[in-house]
């Protein structure tokens, strides 16, 4: 049955961002990819990856509800209707079982996060507990704030050279250690579970056994403002599962064309896929509705002069350059997207190396758009037999979470 409720209106607030940069080239076609490690640190990292047990720890050990934890809200909205660092602040700074003994609203990278942790130890002494981490995420790209100040969005590649130059150093045990827990407030964090072990390894170290847990949810996550009456509420916070479908940036196939492809490529689902195509909001928990969002993909490849660069004139040049390339082609697969729904720009520029050193390059920008489709995820509300509660799962449920080891 839906939970009907006439008099509330919910106001959402989604973590994912409505634009992401994916990918990127290097000078002479080396590839710099997300996926790629660090030459010194992937060793540790791989060791861990293979040592991952399935069960978990015990989940009230993991609960840290012993210690002093802290939020930190890793950024500020914007001029947008997507107000999720302040409904996540209203959640995190009122919700009995949420809330933490700090909350801080300055940092704007993991660095900022790791130099906090340490200058501001907990008053009651001893390792820190839960250390929550709001940010903008998605599955493609990782966090939307840097490892280190003025950087590129945080993704495991980045945050693994961070450690492997000495610019990221890990935290004393005293600080964090086994029983300590990070947990990332961020969308479909939790399926990526190498960037996972490389937060662990970033703050707690190579040492076996005193590292803290790193968790992220595997859904979607909301955060609800309820008014009834028009007078404010409170504010929750619920997982969606989200459904993917792709098509090129400018080139809408239209809803009818889009509910048969989810159709077909979700045909067990129960949801009206023409209807929820057609809203940007639920009219009631549990509804189905559609965020759209757009991946952009910057490949950048270089030539010894100008004489050996490409004219690339035509369209069908430029269409040819771009399935000529292996790297480009290879990652975007990687990442699930056919290169079909890529809408290419392609043009000659001056590229400056690391050196400062002017090369000449094509530079390739592709535009994807995604019609993402979001259902809340609920269960019967004991309370109230007949309506639908957000579903609140279990911290060791890996169904939903993914996990360190």
């Amino acid at each position: 049955m839906h939970n009907s409720l006439p008099q509330l209106v919910i106001v959402l607030a989604l973590t994912c961002l409505g634009t992401f940069a994916l990918l990127s080239g290097g000078p002479d076609h080396q590839w710099i990819s997300e996926s790629s490690q660090a030459p010194g640190i992937e060793n540790s990292l791989d060791q861990v990856l293979n040592q991952k047990e399935t069960v978990l720890g015990n989940p009230a050990k993991l609960e840290t509800n012993q210690r002093e934890s802290i939020t930190f809200i890793l950024g500020e909205d914007g001029e947008t209707e997507n107000f999720y660092y302040t409904r996540a602040m209203e959640y995190f700074r009122h919700d009995r079982d949420a809330r933490t003994e700090y909350l801080e609203t300055d940092c704007r990278s993991l660095q900022a996060v790791r130099d906090h942790l340490e200058a501001h130890p907990p008053h009651g002494g001893g390792a820190w507990g839960r250390i929550n981490l709001v940010v903008h995420s998605n599955a493609w790209s990782n966090l939307g704030v840097p490892v280190l100040p003025g950087g590129k969005r945080a993704n495991t590649t980045a945050l693994l050279a961070a450690m492997d130059a000495g610019q990221f150093s890990p935290l004393p045990d005293y600080l964090l250690d086994e029983n300590s827990e990070i947990f990332i407030h961020g969308c479909g964090l939790g399926n990526d579970e190498g960037f996972l072990e490389a937060i662990s390894l970033a703050f707690g170290g190579e040492k076996d056994g005193s590292r803290p847990k790193v968790r992220s949810p595997k859904y979607f996550v909301t955060y609800a403002a309820q008014t009834s009456f028009g007078n404010p509420s409170q504010t929750e916070k619920y997982y969606s599962k989200p459904f993917y479908a792709f098509y090129k940036t400018g080139f809408h196939p239209g809803n009818p064309v889009l509910a048969r492809e989810f159709q077909e490529k979700y045909p067990r689902e129960p949801i009206q896929w023409h209807s929820a195509l057609s809203r940007t909001a639920p009219r009631f928990l549990g509804d189905s509705y559609t965020h759209t969002f757009r991946i952009p993909v910057v490949f950048i490849a270089t030539y010894p002069n100008k004489e050996e660069r490409p004219a690339l004139k035509s369209e069908e040049e430029k269409m040819a350059w771009i399935a000529a390339q292996p790297e480009l082609q290879e990652k975007i697969e990687e990442v699930g997207i056919d290169p079909a729904f890529f809408q290419w720009t392609v043009q000659r520029i001056p590229y400056e190396t690391e050196e400062g050193h002017k090369v000449a390059a094509v530079k390739a920008i592709g535009l994807c758009e995604v019609a993402c489709v979001l259902q809340a995820i609920t269960e019967e509300d004991p309370a109230a037999p007949g309506q639908l509660r957000a579903l609140q799962p279990r911290p060791d449920d890996q169904k939903y979470f993914g996990w360190s080891n």
